[in-house]
């Protein structure tokens, strides 16, 4: 495989990486919202859960563990 393809199939795979983790944002949108029965705790859980999806690309497309009572309905 020359170098070209081996840029093109890591830059699939990249895209492919951040449309899950947009799915995965979007299905932890409910527990942001102000009326969402959740315990401050875990909300401060979720959102730190958040922004480490956000930060995966820097830290090398790495998904971050998901809480235990995040249910993402994608």
């Amino acid at each position: 495989m020359d170098n070209l393809q081996q840029e093109y199939n890591s830059l699939a795979n990249k895209i492919a990486l951040k449309q899950q983790r947009n799915l995965i944002l979007r299905g932890t949108d409910r527990y942001m919202l102000c009326d969402y029965p959740i315990t401050p705790e875990n909300l401060e859980i979720v959102k730190t859960y958040r922004q480490q999806l956000r930060d995966f690309t820097i830290n090398d497309y790495i998904f971050p563990d998901k809480p235990s009572f995040v249910i993402t309905m994608n």
